[in-house]
């Protein structure tokens, strides 16, 4: 699959989730970030490898670890980054996953509820560095950010990718994928008219999550630059604004 980019420097900074944070200036404390969110990552998905182990799931297990040591690579390769260019080496940041009251409990989570989980909190990273690419005040930190937020967004969409394959009995059935311009420009009006309808939390969010799910889908499939490039753009704004309603909603 192509990578996802997310274009964020076209974006603007209305989803601030849940980081009320400053406008990041230095290029040494983005790559603390980096390393530190990349670190958490690396130790939940050896965690969430332990419970498939307990599941029985050894395929699953099996795909929880190769995320746990791609993290740990990208992880160093944030200390490469840095050392090439000149700046000091990451002492990572701490960052924390969200995670169920139960995670941790006897009682190991489905396959599903395991991608669920990392599905959550990629779209949490991404959303974090899109975020901080809005807000950077000078262009290298900003193209930083926005080569952070493509990588994690990539990962959104491999992860929600094996996530609908987990979870295949799901009865809910997307309409199938836009494959021209038009037709993305038709299905976008018509969810988004759909979400605007809508007043309980519990069905917004589905609808929003459908909607991230949507553009994900068309821009994996997607067979030219244009149709590729505009449910990238989509893409990155549904998935963030799916963070931004799940830390509304859940306050």
């Amino acid at each position: 699959m192509r990578p996802v980019a997310p274009h964020c420097g076209g974006m603007k900074p209305v989803f601030n989730p849940l980081w009320p944070i400053e406008a990041i200036t230095d290029q040494n404390q983005l790559m603390a970030i980096a390393a530190g969110m990349e670190r958490e990552a690396a130790l939940r998905y050896e965690e969430l490898a332990g419970a498939m182990d307990q599941a029985g799931a050894s395929e699953m297990s099996s795909l929880f670890r190769d995320l746990a040591a791609m993290e740990r690579a990208h992880e160093a390769g944030i200390g490469r980054w840095a050392s090439r260019d000149g700046l000091g080496a990451p002492q990572p940041a701490g960052f924390a996953w969200e995670l169920p009251e139960s995670f941790g409990d006897e009682a190991a989570p489905s396959p599903y509820r395991a991608l669920a989980i990392a599905v959550r909190n990629e779209e949490r990273a991404f959303a974090f560095y899109a975020y901080l690419a809005a807000m950077a005040q000078d262009g290298e930190t900003r193209r930083r950010a926005e080569m952070l937020a493509s990588e994690e967004l990539n990962h959104v969409a491999q992860l929600r990718a094996m996530r609908r394959r987990a979870f295949h009995d799901e009865r809910r059935s997307l309409r199938p994928v836009p494959r021209s311009i038009e037709d993305l420009r038709r299905t976008a009006a018509v969810l988004e008219d759909e979400l605007a309808r809508l007043g309980e939390p519990r069905s917004i969010l589905r609808k929003a999550d459908e909607i991230a799910e949507t553009w994900l889908m068309t821009a994996e499939g997607a067979k030219d630059e244009p149709l590729l490039r505009e449910a990238q753009e989509l893409a990155g704004r549904a998935v963030a604004r799916v963070v931004h309603l799940r830390s509304q909603f859940s306050g």
